[in-house]
């Protein structure tokens, strides 16, 4: 049996842990404040809305027309658009990073999450016999997804600078 997925789940998870006991009482980030927890709750209601609808119509879809999309692709496009709701609702209403947070490094993981998924994409087919896969549409929906989430933090920090200015 290979345990390289198991070994790999384990590291991810505690990695975040680690660095929660470890620098917990170190330093202040500040957290969010009353206003950007209000938003933020209301970016969570309306992604899980979306979500929710997307699901339910992309299932009515599928049953009524037998479109030919692997059923994991419609889920996953269902989840990925709610989670968009939420982090677009976030970014335009200034909930999306925390009061000491230095925006910087999370817009280089972006792109280069964005880039990376864009590299895998580049030699999958995502059609495979007249039907949408899985392993072709995955990393689309991520560079997709990450970009749009990019471009969307870089226009929000163009907007921003301007008015401080």
């Amino acid at each position: 049996m290979d345990y390289t997925f198991l070994i790999s789940m384990i590291i991810l998870l505690a990695i975040p842990l680690f660095n929660i006991i470890l620098y917990k009482e170190k330093e202040d980030y500040g957290g969010y404040d009353e206003r950007q927890e209000i938003v933020r709750g209301k970016a969570f209601k309306y992604g899980f809305l979306t979500m929710v609808s997307v699901e339910g119509i992309m299932l009515l879809k599928e049953q009524t027309d037998g479109i030919s999309i692997e059923c994991n692709v419609l889920m996953m496009a269902g989840i990925l658009i709610g989670v968009l709701v939420v982090v677009l609702y976030c970014i335009w209403n200034d909930a999306y990073w925390q009061l000491k947070q230095k925006p910087m490094p999370f817009v280089c993981m972006l792109g280069t999450v964005a880039l990376s998924n864009m590299f895998i994409a580049k030699g999958k087919t995502i059609v495979e016999n007249g039907i949408v896969t899985w392993e072709g549409s995955n990393p689309v929906f991520m560079a997709v997804f990450f970009s749009i989430i990019l471009i969307n933090v870089i226009i929000k920090m163009y907007i921003d600078k301007k008015k401080d200015q």
